[in-house]
């Protein structure tokens, strides 16, 4: 992906053109000035052809200077400020509906610099793009691979395009494009931001980590646990920090129920319930015990929804419910954290046209009746 200047577009396309073409390049919007491209020194290759596949090595050279300067090492520049256009027409782009963010799937630490150790750089760098039928942008997705680097030297990054083409063409009365497909992230609503649902992912050694987050994937069940010490003796302090641990900053309040949900659309999107902890009137000490939550479950409702032959997930709705206990202080004796993510599903499926004969089933004509010439 491509971008030189502040609401540029890249490949303008003609009006007349209302879906992409295989082969065709992408139009790209940013707010922010931004150059997100492969390069190889003095060769630089765009990777926005449309159904055109590719992997493409990037040599880049790191220096105790550029490890925090250099955005082409921060995963937070290749999905920050870029939106995609559904269709190449330049002119809708200011449009509700008409652009996709890129979605990253999960969240990612920027690049720190430790003596001569450059750490969390973009090694990897993926997109999956979604697309209907008819040439239409669903979805785009990010993922990043981070490694540590010894400066000075020369980084070889990876980065790769792939398309995946939705089950069915979208439905003419939403704008969502194709349901939910198996291992798709999910995407919700924190504070404003659409981002993907991460629950606690699995550390070294086993210790809790808010910067270890995995993401929930589609119809995919998932349990982790690690454990939790903290050396503070302030209760609120340390049920923040359990928080944090389970939901990460924040907990969504709206998820998405299908791929290419618009967040200006409210039927694209369905209420998340939040069960947290009855924390009790009177101070807490860290002597006596602190509520904090030691288990977060999030259920999903989802359903198949369309034509037995073209069936659609959706989602139908999700509780996020905290279990909490009281705990003493957890310098001595950390406590063990648990997530558990499970997907309900509610579909109910109509009763096929000709199934096997019941007993109650009657013949227009059976063996003891009279046929009307006898």
């Amino acid at each position: 992906f491509k971008m030189d200047f502040p609401g540029q577009f890249i490949d303008v396309f003609p009006e007349s053109t209302c879906s992409f073409r295989p082969l065709s390049s992408f139009l790209l919007y940013a707010s922010l000035s931004l150059c997100i491209k492969v390069c190889t020194q003095t060769v630089s290759i765009s990777l926005s052809v449309f159904l055109r596949s590719v992997s493409v090595p990037c040599s880049r050279r790191v220096t105790p200077q550029s490890c925090q300067t250099d955005p082409s090492l921060s995963a937070a520049s290749y999905h920050a400020d870029l939106s995609l256009l559904t269709i190449p027409v330049p002119e809708n782009a200011s449009q509700p509906g008409n652009t996709i963010p890129v979605v990253p799937v999960s969240e990612w630490s920027a690049p720190a610099l430790q003596g001569n150790n450059c750490i969390s750089v973009v090694s990897k760098v993926s997109y999956v793009v979604w697309y209907s039928g008819s040439g239409r942008l669903l979805n785009v997705t990010l993922n990043v691979t981070l490694s540590d680097f010894t400066t000075p030297g020369d980084l070889l990054q990876q980065h790769t395009v792939t398309y995946q083409k939705s089950g069915s063409p979208a439905p003419a009365a939403t704008s969502t494009g194709a349901g939910l497909v198996p291992g798709a992230p999910v995407i919700g609503i924190f504070n404003g931001m659409i981002q993907p649902l991460t629950v606690l992912g699995v550390s070294g050694g086993g210790l809790c980590s808010r910067d270890v987050r995995t993401p929930v994937l589609f119809r995919e069940n998932y349990i982790s646990g690690c454990s939790f010490s903290s050396s503070s003796l302030n209760c609120s302090a340390l049920r923040v920090e359990a928080y944090r641990i389970l939901q990460g900053n924040a907990a969504p309040h709206l998820l998405a129920m299908t791929r290419g949900a618009q967040p200006d659309r409210e039927a694209d999107w369905t209420r998340v319930i939040t069960e947290n902890c009855t924390i009790p009137p009177l101070e807490q000490t860290c002597e006596t015990g602190c509520v904090l939550p030691l288990s977060l479950s999030i259920q999903i409702l989802w359903a198949q929804r369309g034509q037995l032959s073209l069936p659609q997930g959706q989602l139908l709705g999700t509780k996020l419910s905290f279990s909490c206990q009281t705990v003493k202080c957890l310098q001595s004796r950390p406590v063990s954290l648990m997530t558990e993510v499970s997907f309900a599903d509610t579909t109910v499926y109509p009763e096929p046209p000709r199934g096997q004969p019941q007993p109650h089933w009657k013949l227009p004509l059976d063996f003891f009746q009279r046929w009307g010439g006898w």
